[in-house]
């Protein structure tokens, strides 16, 4: 993949957010349990927030950081792909989630590795960040909402 652009890693970012959006409100819209399907809009909501803050940055601009989280326990590793269904429960749509922020976050930063220009190497590398934010904001949730129940 070639992206030589500003432009056009903004264009490839956006379209990444809006993939996974309507991902996510496919989901809720066939999830049976009620709870399934909020979190799934709400997740929907996020990636458009996300959109909505790319689609507001002005040409050349760097990347707000994303907030400071805890210390990364790389529990992405430890899940196993699974299948969304909308019988889906919430661990299953939990982990989904964090195993696509983490490709995400994997794409952007193999992208800045083959980046040859320093301000394009950057800005793959502030997306590469935002995606880990992301991911990690999930794994808290896993961590709080999935096993602390068990």
């Amino acid at each position: 993949m070639q992206l030589s652009s500003f432009g056009e890693i903004l264009r490839f970012a956006i379209r990444n957010e809006q993939a996974a959006e309507r991902s996510y409100r496919l989901l809720a819209d066939q999830a049976l349990v009620p709870a399934t399907r909020k979190l799934m809009r709400d997740l929907a909501d996020e990636e458009a927030e996300h959109q909505r803050r790319l689609r507001a940055l002005p040409m050349g601009t760097t990347l707000p950081k994303p907030p400071a989280r805890s210390q990364d326990q790389g529990l992405y590793q430890q899940l196993v792909d699974v299948r969304l269904a909308p019988t889906a429960t919430l661990a299953e749509i939990l982990i989904a989630a964090i195993k696509k922020e983490e490709r995400a976050t994997q794409l952007y930063r193999n992208l800045a590795q083959q980046a040859s220009d320093a301000k394009l190497r950057q800005l793959f590398t502030q997306l590469a960040e935002q995606e880990r934010g992301h991911r990690q904001h999930l794994e808290e949730l896993f961590l709080t909402e999935v096993l602390d129940e068990i």
